[in-house]
């Protein structure tokens, strides 16, 4: 329509002026074409057609215009409810309007401030700056609240360094809140970087800042990323001491840390602190201390806290089953793996890749290879979506027994599903042709034509099983260059062995 053409045509004269740039062009077509829902404009007229049943219809009273204070109001609100779904484009769009309208929010810093708010919930960093600087350029006032959306905006991309640099440009300009130091150490929380977020709080406190529970979660999340259990807990015990309430959250991140670092004492004790603050352990703090179990390698703690999480009425998720199958996997506890996969099953689980994997491990390390392949073709005739690593598991288990047949059947069921092999699927097939004679140095020849045609580097521990398969690369030729692999009987003298003075391997 023609006002919605006038509109365009002002907004892209406002827009010109300010970060959007060549966003202009396409927003004055987008208004051109009608697409304009967020404007607020009088209701659509209706046409009445001559028949009598709509003729007795009066029609419906002239819409009343609105005051320019309302009409700017409800653009604003409407403006914010954009930022609020991280909409940047839809919030920019109204915000040229506003602009161009000579309202009286025009220059306010709130409506700056509503930009950065829908970049940092959009997690557009670059974007949220270009702002700050069009602020700084048109002499907008900023405040807490702009420096708190950058921080806010460098955060949600896991960006520490910059939250920490406009948390200090906030510090500069006249102090800091909370809000964007809870957003700061939240950064740090997910880059693992604890001595930075410890730094953080130590500022706060010389500012008279009050840690908050988000705060000290995200001190505490910080060090659980790295494996420092220790730190963890001792932040957990300054949250307390502070009176700060200590959600299932903080206790969480305190207990994955102690797993992380595969203690599982430490697990223990930070659920036992948990209870004794009245605070209810959920599912992710059972599945943690039983992770940790599985960590330590103690397989029945870990299937007995998984009975202990039934009886707190907590019903185990398919995390508990596999960490406490894995532990019990890696001490080849076959009978204790499938009964836990039973009782995944019964919990109305479908068990997973890994539920699978963690019973081939099982198998293979008890030196059941025959069962470990059995449950590959289960998984198989279960539709469930195989990895290499299963794959890799099982083609383990037969070169061990250096079963080359069956080694080279697991190749070829792999590549029918479409999977890449890997350097370890490579160095376990070689090893099912060491000492095998003519048969599997030919054997070996292939698969290591096969392995550059795939590109797979080959490390230094599938040199030496090629080595004792029959075929040999010369250690002194360039990673790079490796193209030829040639049979033992074939090369020629070890040049390194006569300045050694002994045989080449």
């Amino acid at each position: 329509s023609h006002t919605a053409l006038h509109l365009g045509m002002n907004g892209f004269a406002a827009c010109s002026r300010g970060p959007c740039g060549k966003k202009c062009l396409p927003f004055l077509h987008e208004l051109a074409a009608g697409a304009s829902g967020w404007l607020v404009s009088p209701a659509p007229l209706r046409l009445y057609s001559s028949s009598a049943s709509t003729a007795q219809q009066p029609p419906p009273p002239p819409p009343q215009r609105q005051s320019a204070a309302a009409s700017a109001s409800a653009s604003w609100e409407a403006m914010n409810r954009r930022a609020e779904e991280a909409d940047i484009a839809g919030t920019e769009a109204i915000f040229a309007h506003l602009c161009s309208s000579g309202d009286r929010l025009q220059g306010k810093t709130v409506l700056y401030n509503t930009v950065l708010k829908a970049c940092a919930n959009g997690g557009d960093l670059h974007r949220a700056v270009l702002w700050h600087d069009c602020m700084r350029r048109d002499g907008i006032r900023v405040n807490e609240k702009t420096f708190g959306k950058l921080v806010e905006a460098a955060a949600r991309v896991a960006d520490s360094g910059e939250a920490r640099k406009w948390l200090e440009a906030m510090v500069a300009e006249g102090g800091a809140n909370i809000v964007a130091l809870s957003a700061a150490l939240h950064a740090c929380a997910r880059e693992g970087l604890p001595e930075e977020a410890r730094r953080l709080a130590e500022g706060a406190r010389e500012a008279r800042l009050r840690l908050d529970g988000l705060s000290y979660g995200s001190l505490v999340n910080a060090c659980a990323k790295s494996g420092r259990a220790e730190e963890a807990a001792t932040w957990l015990s300054q949250m307390q001491a502070d009176g700060v309430d200590r959600d299932v959250v903080a206790f969480n991140s305190a207990i994955h840390a102690a797993a992380s670092a595969s203690r599982a004492d430490d697990a223990i004790a930070r659920l036992s602190e948990m209870s004794a603050a009245h605070v209810s352990p959920n599912v992710v703090s059972y599945a943690s201390v039983i992770d940790a179990c599985a960590k330590s390698r103690r397989p029945e703690e870990a299937a007995l806290w998984l009975e202990k999480a039934r009886q707190a009425h907590v019903t185990p998720n398919d995390v508990c089953y596999n960490s406490a199958a894995a532990a019990c996997a890696r001490a080849g506890m076959v009978s204790r793996a499938a009964a836990l996969l039973r009782d995944m099953e019964a919990d109305q689980l479908k068990p997973d890749v890994i539920s699978y994997t963690n019973m081939i491990n099982a198998c293979t390390k008890a030196g059941q290879i025959d069962d470990a392949d059995a449950w590959l073709q289960r998984a198989r005739a279960s539709s469930v979506p195989l990895d290499i690593i299963c794959y890799n598991s099982v083609l383990n288990a037969w070169s061990k027994g250096r079963a080359l047949d069956m080694a080279l059947e697991k190749m070829t069921e792999l590549r029918a599903a479409q999977l890449r092999p890997n350097v370890r699927t490579f160095t376990s097939a070689l090893s099912a042709c060491v000492g095998g004679g003519a048969r599997s140095a030919r054997v070996a020849e292939g698969l290591l034509a096969e392995m550059r045609e795939d590109r797979v580097e080959p490390d230094d521990f599938l040199l030496g099983v090629a080595a004792r398969a029959g075929v040999f690369l010369p250690p002194s030729t360039p990673t790079t260059e490796r193209g030829t692999f040639r049979r033992k009987e074939e090369r020629g003298p070890d040049p390194h062995a006569a300045r050694s003075g002994r045989s080449p391997p």
